[in-house]
Parts: structure tokens; sequence; C-alpha cells
């Protein structure tokens, strides 16, 4: 796939190479140097709430094998491991080619934390879309999204209206966006599978399966 987007897109391609297994990760990595232009990377995620200590190993290896410019991925909901500020701070001091985090909770405090490293030039995107338009007043860089994706015209508002300065209309548009965030993480059909859905009433044959254990909607579920 990393082949294939480097083949026909020519803008930045960041690569997640995050694995279960260091060894993995350094396999991945050395793919990536000629396709990537940014490695991505989950902490470790079958081993459950390790030490910091032991996160801090794990990414120091990582960075030692690549120059890549590289973004740290938190993601506990999914990983059961947390990256603090202090681990990012002791990386910082040896790793150059680590720019930043996806930090992909609403704790914006936290987030603001991580962005005070490296005299503020440390970059933090944050992964919840009903606070975008918080993300951008708070100093931050920005938002990565997945359900957003169904309406990408929104959040290129948000971000357009409040660098023109017109925060009335970004809060506004933060409010058009939380319709489609709260109608996706209330629906029992399930937040991956409905995004999916969403996306094909905008892009003719966008492909609706997703991979199990996730359930793929049935077309009577779809209908109503």
């Amino acid at each position: 796939i990393l082949e294939y987007c480097r083949k026909v897109f020519n803008g930045v391609i960041l690569n997640n190479v995050s694995a279960c297994c260091l060894n993995d990760c350094v396999k991945l990595i050395n793919h990536s140097e000629n396709y990537a232009d940014a490695l991505v990377v989950l902490p470790p995620y079958y081993y459950a709430n390790v030490s910091e200590s032991g996160i801090l190993a794990f990414f120091a290896e990582v960075l030692n094998q690549s120059q890549s410019p590289t973004y740290l991925y938190h993601f506990p909901k999914h990983t059961q491991n947390t990256i603090t500020p202090w681990v990012v701070e002791k990386l910082l001091n040896y790793h150059k080619n680590l720019l930043g985090i996806k930090y992909s909770e609403t704790n914006l405090a936290t987030s603001l934390k991580f962005k005070a490293l490296k005299a503020g030039q440390f970059q933090v995107f944050v992964g919840g879309d009903q606070v975008v338009f918080e993300v951008l007043k708070s100093g931050l860089d920005g938002s990565v999204t997945g359900g957003g994706n169904a309406f990408p015209e929104l959040l290129i508002s948000i971000a357009r209206f409040f660098q023109a300065g017109d925060l009335e209309q970004a809060e506004m548009t933060q409010g058009s966006l939380n319709v489609w965030n709260q109608f996706r993480k209330q629906n029992p059909l399930g937040e991956i599978a409905l995004t999916k859905i969403a996306l094909r009433t905008r892009l003719k044959n966008f492909p609706i399966l997703v991979r199990a254990p996730l359930k793929t909607i049935e077309s009577t579920a779809l209908a109503e």
C-alpha cells in the first residue's frame, strides 16, 4: 500500500509503522525509508499497562533505527498504554527526528503539556472531532480525524475561519460537525462501518466492507 501511495501521490505521506514487536517496527521502518516522508508509531499494544521506562526504551530504540521525521501516536483506549510528557521530554533530549504526537484523547490540559515541550516547537495534533475548534483556540497544531473524513469541508472551514479571525463562524461550523459526531457515536451500527456508509453517499462505489471482528452494515439496516 505504501509503495502504491508513493507512486500515485506527490503529497506528504506519513506511514504508520506500529507493531507489537520491536523487530517488526524496525522492518517497517527500513521499508519506509524510500517511500514515506515521516513515520507514526504507537506504543506496543499487546503488553498492557507497562512502565514509563519500558515505553521510553521502546520508543528510544525505534528512533535510533531511523532518521526519518517521527510522530508518536497516543491512543490508550486501544493500546492500554500511555505516552506521558515525561517520556516525550526524555526522548527529545536525544532524538532530533521526533517532531510531534497525535494525542487521541480530548484532554486539552495534557495536550498543552506536550505542546510546551521543546520551547513550544513540539507539534501536537488531537484526535477528537468534537474539539477541533477548541484545539485551534488552545494554540495546538490541529486535528487528525477518522470519522470526520465523511465531511472534510467542515473541518477545512473551521480551520479557515479560525485563521481569518472569524471565531464565531468557526464555532458555528464546529456545531454543524458535532451533529455528525453525535449521530456517529450514538448509533448502534458501529462508528467505523457508519463512517464508510456516509462516505459511500458522497463517493460513488466507495467500499463499505469492514474486516472481522467488525461487522459490515447490511443493506436493510442501511435503508433504515
